[in-house]
């Protein structure tokens, strides 16, 4: 997800590609249910913990209830997330093309539009940096 914010920044995509940030600490998903065991990403408001923003969009507490209310059950539930607030669905949720999508789809609301972070050029060491980066680290 850092990846993704750090593109948005660059891109001087704040103003219209809002941002929600979960605990640092996974903790239960559904605490009401002693048989559901599942532990993620949860949201907490800042005085709980420090930098985290809660979910004003769908008041959604954790990370799985926003996939569920997408009819995606069976995944992973994971961060980052491109969520349409019209369409009210989930974009994307793999970093890579979430930067893409900052990179080229954004440029008109854009404070840096002529900034190119996926030159035509790199685009087969991007990938291969990529190949790596996803499932070492981002996984």
């Amino acid at each position: 997800a850092s990846r993704c914010l750090a593109v948005r920044a660059l891109k001087g995509l704040e103003d219209v590609i809002s941002l929600s940030v979960v605990s640092a600490v996974f903790k239960k998903t559904k605490p009401e249910d002693e048989k559901d065991t599942h532990k993620g990403w949860v949201f907490v408001d800042e005085k709980e913990e420090k930098g985290a923003i809660p979910d004003p969009l769908n008041q959604a507490k954790t990370v799985r209830e926003i996939y569920e209310n997408n009819n995606d059950t069976l995944g992973k539930y994971t961060v980052p997330i491109l969520f349409d607030k019209k369409k009210n669905v989930i974009v994307n949720n793999e970093s890579a093309e979430i930067i893409r999508m900052f990179n080229d789809e954004f440029n008109d609301f854009a404070k840096n539009p002529t900034l190119d972070l996926h030159p035509e050029g790199l685009w087969e060491e991007i990938e291969e940096v990529n190949s790596w980066v996803y499932p070492h680290i981002n996984n």
